[in-house]
């Protein structure tokens, strides 16, 4: 049996790991049988979550397209011009260097409405045309950059 007083630091060394969450859900039971084991064990254990943990976050934050979408809109001019959904697509298909077949113009401008990036659209005969919140994009875009250094501040 595990005494209070060893409880409360072993909680306390998962507490400042910093994993929480579904993650945490995942990793208890790994946390307690490595407890069992040893300390030397469990910090092991501890570390190489928290490792795991941290590249997932980031592998996430490079497979969500949403995220791309965010930074490749801010990385477009603030002015108020009309862009081709057209051309926006095949630019953002080479901007994530993809051939997928899913993303389409049907699909940009579904995530373009959903993220709330349309300022102003309109339908012309050569395809619709749209004025997009590139300031929008580009606080979006802070919140999943947190500690990367903005590329127009170098």
């Amino acid at each position: 049996m595990i005494k209070d007083v060893e409880l409360d630091t072993f909680f306390a060394k998962i507490d400042s790991s910093g994993i929480t969450g579904r993650n945490l859900e995942i990793f208890m039971p790994l946390f307690l049988i490595a407890k069992i084991i040893g300390e030397d064990v469990l910090s092991y254990t501890i570390k190489t979550a928290s490792t795991i943990v941290s590249e997932r976050k980031h592998e996430e934050e490079m497979e969500s397209k949403d995220v791309l979408l965010y930074d490749f809109v801010s990385k477009l001019e603030s002015i108020l011009n009309y862009y081709s959904i057209k051309q926006l697509t095949v630019d953002f298909r080479n901007y994530i260097n993809s051939s997928e077949e899913w993303l389409n113009d049907k699909w940009f401008g579904r995530a373009l409405k959903r993220l709330n990036l349309i300022i102003e659209k309109k339908r012309k005969s050569s395809g619709i045309e749209v004025i997009l919140n590139v300031s929008k994009a580009k606080d979006k875009i802070k919140m999943f950059r947190t500690g990367e250094p903005d590329a127009n501040q170098k």
